[in-house]
């Protein structure tokens, strides 16, 4: 095996375990997510968001709060499964988007680069990234709306698409640049195989 071959194979396994510990922290963080939502008996636990406000820590410090983690009990279930949603849903995609990438990163060590195969992951990849911060987001917020409104709260909950939400949009959209290159080369190799 010369020394080229030992390298494409340790950068297989090098985005294997990458994948795998990504993909692990991504089932930590939804099932911590779970836990928290379910963490009071017969109540959903939740962070909502609101306006900021200056309050006085205990030891004199002011500071401008914009969250909260609240306890409400009687929430709707149609806001309680928005709240699954909005859990479960970013880490299936997440997952996905995982698993494309490492057998992505599989055909290219192969030298299947410019491949149907191929363009087809990173267009599923960057949808993903596109579609799924908004779909969590909204989902997420007309679940902490349920959880507002089980409490009586009069205060608005603002949607933060904004805060993470529009610049994994962002790399999403410049994806879709790559995998119209993508396309481009899929269709000179086929050109180009035609010819001999």
């Amino acid at each position: 095996m010369d020394a080229v071959a030992r390298r494409d194979r340790g950068n297989v396994w090098s985005a294997l375990a990458v994948g795998i510990i990504l993909a692990l922290l991504v089932v930590n963080d939804a099932v911590n997510g779970l836990l928290m939502l379910f963490s009071a008996p017969d109540a959903t636990t939740v962070v909502i968001p609101f306006g900021p406000q200056d309050i006085t820590l205990e030891n004199g410090v002011d500071a401008v709060v914009a969250s909260a983690q609240v306890t409400a009990s009687g929430v709707d279930p149609v806001a309680m499964g928005c709240l699954v949603f909005s859990i479960v849903f970013p880490a299936l995609a997440a997952l996905a988007g995982i698993a494309l990438g490492i057998a992505f990163c599989i055909r290219v060590l192969r030298g299947q680069v410019f491949s149907k195969e191929n363009t087809q992951a990173l267009l599923l990849i960057a949808l993903a990234l596109i579609v799924t911060p908004i779909v969590t987001e909204w989902f997420h917020w007309m679940g902490v709306r349920g959880v507002v409104h089980a409490l009586d709260g009069p205060f608005a909950t603002p949607w933060r698409i904004y805060d993470t939400g529009i610049p994994i949009a962002v790399i999403g959209v410049a994806l879709l640049v790559l995998v119209a290159a993508f396309r481009r080369g899929e269709r000179l190799r086929r050109d180009t195989e035609g010819l001999v």
